[in-house]
């Protein structure tokens, strides 16, 4: 059996995570978009800009954003569970750079939404991975799909590795090509 610790309590869980821990109960409302802070209710509202008709932005001055589709909206619960079930985690520092961030990675084969890059003038292109930001903070938690681009500027030397067999793969790739070739064809599957 193979288990990941939960962000929480940290103690460990047996993958499939479920949708809330049963050690502490944590639920990830803020995963899920349902924050209540002012800073979760912010970035939920900017990684949706798709849902709410308009064209997906760049806040801030940041260099990247994506925003949930309705398929990602729809499927956020899963896609969270397998995140934090098969997803690889690193640290990376605060957007000002003062704090150590939790971060977790995790792709499926399929559009979850799009985003835009400063570095492209390519337009919105599709995202296919989730990132879970902060998953233990209660005021800062939440997710948004993620660009292959700042994956790749952000994580180009961190190794990942199949959560199932250990073989190693990119950061954010959790279950590799062989475990998934084994499946009946869903990410869905190895909920």
């Amino acid at each position: 059996m193979i288990d990941i610790p939960c962000p929480i309590c940290q103690t460990p869980v047996l993958l499939p995570f479920p949708h809330a821990c049963p050690h502490c109960l944590a639920t990830f409302d803020g995963l899920l978009g349902k924050g209540t802070s002012a800073f979760q209710v912010r970035n939920s509202r900017e990684h949706r800009d798709l849902l709410y008709g308009q064209n997906v932005q760049l806040y801030r001055g940041r260099e990247y954003n994506c925003s949930f589709d309705h398929f990602g909206e729809a499927n956020l619960p899963d896609l969270v569970r397998y995140t934090l079930s098969y997803g690889h985690r690193a640290t990376v520092p605060s957007n000002h750079g003062n704090v150590p961030m939790v971060v977790i990675a995790a792709y499926i084969p399929g559009a979850i939404g799009s985003g835009v890059s400063k570095y492209s003038t390519a337009g919105p292109v599709p995202a296919s991975g989730v990132m879970l930001v902060s998953p233990a903070s209660l005021n800062y938690a939440h997710s948004f799909p993620v660009l292959d681009d700042y994956v790749r500027h952000k994580f180009a030397t961190t190794l990942g590795g199949c959560g199932l067999c250990m073989k190693p793969t990119g950061f954010g790739h959790g279950i590799c090509a062989e475990c998934y070739a084994k499946c009946s064809g869903t990410w869905l599957d190895f909920l």
